[in-house]
């Protein structure tokens, strides 16, 4: 069900707890092996809470493109294009799997096939981990270079 392998994600600096959050570390793919994990309240606040935390990232490190794309150099618009275009596909990609596998409405998750919501699961977690390292070897750096700013990024 997902694709788009390569494309940047989301992350802020090295701590992937602030965007896979809790459900990397308390309800991450390894504990969603145990299927009656997955039918708990608490996974499923992580998801959603989780969920929120993408997007609410992915909002503030959208705010930061225009100066790159207002830069004169292609190579520092090139990599903000690429970052955006990313964010829009992981967008895409995250809302898709949410259709697929929550009922926001009833605050719950839903799958009859554990093993297909565990690979995907599985899938997105490595997408979002693979975001977090793009933006910290290739965004974060960019972004002090412009700023001139060797501490501060997004």
């Amino acid at each position: 069900m997902l694709s788009a392998p390569g494309i940047p994600i989301t992350g802020r600096g090295c701590r992937p707890e602030l965007i896979a959050g809790d459900a990397c570390k308390s309800a991450g793919p390894d504990k969603l092996a145990d299927r009656l994990m997955c039918d708990t309240n608490i996974c499923c606040e992580l998801f959603y809470r989780d969920g929120d935390r993408i997007k609410a990232h992915l909002d503030m490190v959208d705010q930061t493109y225009t100066d790159l794309l207002s830069n004169s150099d292609t190579k520092v618009n090139n990599t903000a294009r690429m970052f955006m275009s990313g964010s829009q596909e992981i967008r895409r990609i995250f809302a898709k799997y949410k259709k697929t596998w929550c009922e926001k409405r009833k605050q719950a998750l839903h799958f009859d096939n554990h093993d297909e919501f565990y690979a995907d699961t599985g899938k997105m977690f490595d997408l979002i981990l693979k975001r977090i390292q793009d933006e910290t070897e290739h965004l974060y750096p960019l972004i002090r270079e412009i700023k001139g700013d060797s501490q501060r990024a997004a």
